[in-house]
């Protein structure tokens, strides 16, 4: 996984736009995969996640969840 930039927000948006001209997203569902060989995963809700450390009010991260009852 040597030099592989993280997906950004903004990156997932544009691809989901983009497959949106030729699909009807409301049908399609999310899955997580760690490689084309592995199970999936579904994804069931996106929240916010971390914030910058020096202004703790510049978003830094979502994250895709599969449970996202409290622990």
């Amino acid at each position: 996984m040597k030099n592989k930039k993280p997906l950004t927000a903004k990156k997932l948006l544009d691809f989901l736009l983009e497959i949106e001209k030729f699909h009807d997203l409301s049908n399609v569902i999310v899955y997580y995969r760690h490689d084309r060989d592995s199970e999936e995963v579904t994804i069931c809700e996106a929240e916010e996640d971390l914030y910058d450390e020096d202004d703790n009010s510049t978003l830094t991260s979502i994250m895709l969840l599969t449970d996202s009852n409290e622990i």
